[in-house]
């Protein structure tokens, strides 16, 4: 029996999240909603497509009604003063009108393409506690 492996967005790694981005973007108007589905659920359960096509309809059934949260929109919660990841507590810096020249044209070269440079835009973002941007750490 084939199960999620990941069941929201609170476990989804945002790299997995990209590649189903990625994946679900190759499909086009002519694949059916089926594929879609298909394709999401062997992304979210670290499985080949063909796994799922030769699953019982019944199973498919019950893992289509585990990803519809995949469909529903993220609710916003209150933004973090603080972020913590793994050994750094990093300071978002929200207002644009107080970054630095440097988080300035840093975040214009890696906006371009913030999905492929998608650390790289949180970087200029995310100050390591104590520190200016690019200072030190």
């Amino acid at each position: 029996m084939i199960e999620l492996k990941y069941k929201s967005y609170k476990e989804l790694p945002i790299g997995k999240y990209f590649e189903i981005k990625e994946k679900l973007d190759t499909i086009t108007d002519s694949d059916s909603d089926m594929d879609i589905i298909i394709t999401l659920i062997a992304l979210l359960s670290d499985v080949k497509e063909d796994d799922i096509y030769n699953m019982p309809i019944k199973e498919l059934n019950r893992l289509t009604e585990q990803v519809k949260w995949f469909f529903t929109p993220v609710k916003p919660g209150k933004a973090p003063k603080k972020v913590k990841i793994g050994e750094y507590t990093l300071v978002p810096q929200y207002d644009p009108k107080n970054i630095s020249v440097a988080q300035y044209i840093d975040y214009s070269m890696y906006g371009g393409n913030r999905y492929k440079f998608y650390v790289e835009c949180l970087s200029t973002f995310l100050i390591p506690e104590g520190h200016k941007y690019n200072d030190n750490y």
